[in-house]
């Protein structure tokens, strides 16, 4: 070894030895460099990356200087390329990105090359460095939630196999005895919809259910759980995701459903708080913050935390990283890399993190306690802590009432008789239309829902399908066309044919000079070859001129086209039955198009705005319904189930009501727009002196938005599932006899045309014969019969004694008595 080589060896020995005071000396101000690979939430992780090195940086010599690079979510190949450049730097450390796919392929080459690679996500794998809780720790909390709360049975749902960890550690904990698991996977179709499993969570006897995914499928997983009307106060629930301080659960809090969760961190603390300062995060109020809800994900905290332990690593190890080429195939790795990150394992850092303290046994992080949160009507409050030391410790705090004693002119603590059944009180809310007749007797906030008259009737049901709907893919003119064309080709072979010398053959191929010619396009044999050619199944004529060649391959090329038209759209039109609706606006409801009746509810603003109206379609509809009393309700829902049980009746209600029925009764639409316009309002009583407190309360609800989320939520989410964009049956159904009885018929049609004319030739060549031979027609007939009904002979005699046309006088006419052409031969030698 070289002398140079030796004292730097000795030089490092002594720095090691005499600590962080030789680090300032010995590097001077050169930094250490670290990268942060991002392709999800990738701004806020480099502001969170950026400030955790600021922050590091106020108490080092060596300062750390930070590289970031955003690829794509799961583009290993992007990530690889990033990573490479930053070696090619002299990088000291890469945290790694969200998708575990892109991770491990960097963490191979990390490892192979001593860079230290930090990763911010649950895993089982031994390499890189993770302060993310280990699955086993997760399922021994998640087991001491079930047992803290009593739990004998409960559902499991898991978002994917890199779940199943926590699954197989939570039943560990269950050796002989415990409570019942019913296990189910709900992101099955990996498509986002959740709402399959969701009703089989419904259907169950089991109202408690443990929930393991990933952050955005999880919250996902409790909107479509409200959707499907899972989320009240049956149901309990256990969210095993370590960001749930993170979820919008603002329209959960008034559901009574008991929502539990954790979380490694209190959105309280102050190095927390600094944090969402230097990030600029705008879109959480104080209110929301205040609520226990925070902006920063576990991911960002954990990545905040990693530097602060890179950074104190520094201060004890030497650590100067040098410029590595990944792509070659050299045993080239970063000095001193192994040690460094063996170190950062065997470090206890009690402060300074957000998470809490850090420290390792083997390649498992420990030290952290997780706060108990459950939502509450005033947001996440803690009700427990559990560390790996005391396990699970539950303490309620007292309930927080809400008070605004400060104004005067608050409603706080005020009482008010509310319109239920309670006569002259001093709130009516209801589905109460504000018109000018009640408002002259009491007063009306501004409008809280806005609605119009609209008709409700059944869904058009699918008509029956026609005996020929084997001709729907064509219209009747394409039908006619295609006629007057088959027609038209058929003359055109005749006359080609007729034209052309080429098709007028010998008869008798024997005869070399005939006397007479044969020409096969005959108009029967015209058609029959038009015929074979448009069903494709040919026949024994072949054209021979070029003229007639030509006109059949355009003929072909035709059919050819039509047919695979044909074929293309018989499918649909024999699978698809459109429905048929009798009405479709007011005024087919006007003319009772289809014996189509119509009604409304016997008193209110509906059946006032008829009475009333001075349009001409609106007065008709209005001596109808008063003709016609029996079809005026009492109630709204007599009329909905009137048109719920017949098909030509329809009822005139508000559209807000229409609405939630349509989403709950799949039989049921809204036809046409509203016919007019009004809105909902709180009735008072006249002069009330807090009226104009409710008007600025609920035009405050609606610039905000509440009401329409409201709306949304009661109307199409809670109990409104059933009817959710979904077909009657998404499989094809199979054909019955209604779709296919018109081929039928032709077939049957069409053989017994063939039958009659078959017999009726029959009978008139048997007529023939019997002319001909002079033999009585009956004996004729018998004879023929017999032949014909013989099944088990193919073969017939042409002359036997037994027949009965060998006793007539033509009968001397056979083929014994016709002279050949050789004995015409044989005679004319001998004369000579």
């Amino acid at each position: 070894m070289q002398i140079s080589q030796i004292l730097i060896v000795l030089a490092v020995l002594s720095f090691v030895q005499t600590g962080s005071n030789n680090v300032n000396r010995v590097s001077g101000d050169e930094g250490i460099q670290i990268g942060i690979i991002s392709d999800n939430n990738a701004e806020k992780l480099r502001k969170t990356f950026d400030y955790a090195i600021a922050t590091a940086n106020t108490d080092l010599g060596i300062p750390l200087v930070g590289s970031d690079a955003e690829i794509n979510f799961g583009d290993s190949i992007q990530g690889y390329t990033r990573l490479c450049k930053f070696m090619q730097n002299g990088i000291g450390a890469i945290f790694g990105p969200s998708s575990h796919q892109t991770s491990t392929h960097l963490l191979t080459v990390c490892d192979a090359k001593d860079v230290p690679y930090i990763y911010p996500y649950m895993s089982e794998q031994s390499e890189g460095f993770n302060l993310y809780p280990h699955p086993k720790d997760l399922a021994r909390i998640l087991h001491d939630l079930i047992n803290g709360f009593e739990w004998t049975r409960f559902i499991f749902l898991y978002e994917s196999s890199d779940y199943l960890s926590i699954l197989n550690g939570l039943l560990s904990f269950y050796v002989s005895s415990g409570p019942v698991i019913n296990v189910q996977r709900y992101d099955l179709k990996l498509n986002g919809n959740y709402k399959a499993v969701l009703r089989r969570v419904r259907k169950s006897e089991d109202g408690q259910i443990v929930v393991v995914g990933s952050s955005s499928s999880v919250a996902e997983l409790l909107r479509q759980a409200q959707q499907v009307g899972i989320i009240n106060n049956k149901y309990s629930y256990i969210i095993g995701n370590l960001d749930f301080h993170t979820f919008d659960l603002e329209e959960y809090k008034y559901s009574e459903t008991n929502i539990t969760g954790m979380r490694m961190f209190s959105p309280d603390q102050s190095n927390v708080q600094d944090l969402i300062t230097n990030l600029d995060i705008y879109e959480y109020d104080k209110q929301i913050l205040d609520n226990g809800f925070s902006p920063i994900t576990l991911e960002m905290a954990l990545t905040y935390d990693a530097v602060q332990v890179f950074a104190e690593t520094t201060k004890n190890l030497v650590y100067r990283p040098q410029p590595l080429n990944c792509s070659d195939q050299s045993d080239q790795v970063q000095p001193d890399g192994s040690t460094f990150r063996n170190y950062m394992r065997s470090i206890n850092i009690r402060d300074k993190t957000i998470t809490g303290p850090i420290y390792f046994e083997g390649n498992i992080r420990r030290g952290y306690t997780l706060d108990i949160v459950e939502l509450q009507i005033t947001g996440l409050v803690k009700i427990g802590t559990w560390d790996e030391h005391n396990n699970l410790t539950i303490q309620r705090p007292p309930l927080i009432e809400l008070s605004n004693e400060g104004d005067a002119n608050s409603l706080v603590n005020k009482t008010f008789r509310i319109l239920i059944s309670v006569p002259r009180a001093d709130l009516a809310i209801t589905d109460l239309t504000i018109t000018s007749e009640r408002q002259e007797i009491i007063d009306f906030s501004i409008p809280f829902m806005n609605l119009g008259i609209a008709i409700l009737y059944i869904k058009p049901q699918k008509a029956p399908p026609e005996l020929f709907s084997f001709m729907d893919p064509f219209s009747g003119e394409v039908w006619i066309y295609l006629g007057l064309v088959y027609i038209g080709v058929s003359f055109c072979f005749f006359i080609l044919g007729r034209l052309s010398p080429t098709e007028w053959d010998n008869p008798y191929p024997c005869i070399a000079e005939p006397e007479e010619l044969e020409n096969q396009f005959t108009l029967n044999n015209s058609f029959w070859f038009t015929t074979g050619a448009f069903l494709q199944q040919g026949s024994e004529i072949a054209p021979k001129s070029l003229s007639t060649r030509t006109l059949a391959s355009i003929w072909w090329f035709f059919t050819l086209i039509i047919l695979s038209s044909y074929t293309a759209n018989l499918a649909a039109f024999l699978t698809i039955e459109n429905p048929v609706g009798l009405i479709d606006s007011v005024e087919d409801l006007a003319e009772n198009k289809g014996g189509v009746e119509y009604g409304a509810k016997m008193t209110g603003s509906t059946r006032n705005f008829f009475a009333t109206s001075e349009h001409e379609t609106y007065k008709k509809m209005n001596e109808f319904m008063t003709k016609n009393p029996h079809l005026l309700f009492k109630t709204n829902q007599e009329g909905v189930e009137r048109v719920k049980s017949s098909s030509t009746f329809a009822f005139l209600m508000e559209s807000t009501s229409i609405e939630y029925n349509i989403v709950r009764e799949c039989n049921l639409m809204k036809i046409g727009e509203p016919l007019d316009e009004k809105g909902y309002g709180i009735a008072m009583v006249k002069n009330w002196p807090y009226s104009y407190k409710f008007s600025n309360a609920l035009l405050e609800l609606r610039e905000q938005g509440v009401l329409a989320r409201l709306k949304n939520k009661w109307w199409n989410e809670v109990g409104a599932g059933v009817c959710n964009k979904q077909s009657d049956n998404s499989n094809a159904k199979p054909l019955d006899l209604s779709n296919l009885g018109g081929v039928y018929l032709v077939l049957g049609v069409g053989s017994g045309l063939s039958l009659i004319y078959g017999v009726v030739m029959w009978f008139i060549y048997v007529a023939r014969k019997a002319r001909y031979y002079e033999v009585p027609f009956k004996a004729a007939l018998i004879e023929e019969f017999r032949i014909a009904i013989d099944f088990g002979s193919n073969e017939r005699l042409l002359k036997t004694v037994q027949s009965v046309y060998s006793r007539s006088r033509n009968s001397l006419v056979s083929i014994d008595s016709i002279i050949t052409d050789s004995e015409v031969e044989e005679s004319s030698d001998s004369d000579d």
